[in-house]
C-alpha cells in the first residue's frame, strides 16, 4: 500500500449517506419496502423478473405461480420504471442493468430501523 492511498478517501463520493429526509421518502411507498426486506433476505443478486414475481405473490398472499402473467408483468414494470431507481439513488439498492438484477446497497442498513418498525405496525 502507498502512501498516498492512507491519505485518499476511502468512501466514494457517489456513497455519501442521503439526507434523512430522501431515505424516508424511498421508504414511504410499501412496495418499496417490501422490495428492501425480500432483496435483503437473499445472500446472492436477485434477478428484477423473480424479485417481480415474489414481490406480486407477496402482495397478493399467494405462491407467485398462482399470479397472472400479466400481473406479475405490471409490477416488474413498477419496480424496473419507479420503485428500484428511487431505492438505487440513495444507497439502498443497487441495480445492474447489464444482468438486471437487485442486490442491497451500501446504505441500507440505515434502513434497517425504520424497515423492521414498518413490519410491526404492518403486520
Amino acid at each position: 500500500m502507498s502512501e498516498n492511498s492512507l491519505l485518499e478517501s476511502p468512501d466514494d463520493p457517489d456513497e455519501e449517506e442521503p439526507p434523512l429526509s430522501e431515505l424516508l421518502d424511498a421508504l414511504a411507498d410499501r412496495r418499496r419496502r417490501r422490495v428492501l426486506r425480500l432483496v435483503s433476505d437473499h445472500q446472492t443478486p436477485l434477478a428484477l423478473s423473480d424479485l417481480a414475481d415474489e414481490v406480486a405473490a407477496a402482495e397478493h398472499d399467494c405462491l407467485f405461480t398462482d399470479i397472472s402473467e400479466h400481473t406479475v408483468k405490471r409490477t416488474y414494470t413498477s419496480l424496473y420504471h419507479s420503485h428500484v431507481p428511487k431505492l438505487a439513488v440513495v444507497g439502498l439498492l443497487e441495480y445492474d442493468q447489464d444482468v438486471d438484477a437487485v442486490a442491497p446497497g451500501h446504505n441500507v442498513e440505515m434502513a434497517r430501523p425504520y424497515l423492521d418498525l414498518a413490519a410491526e405496525i404492518e403486520d
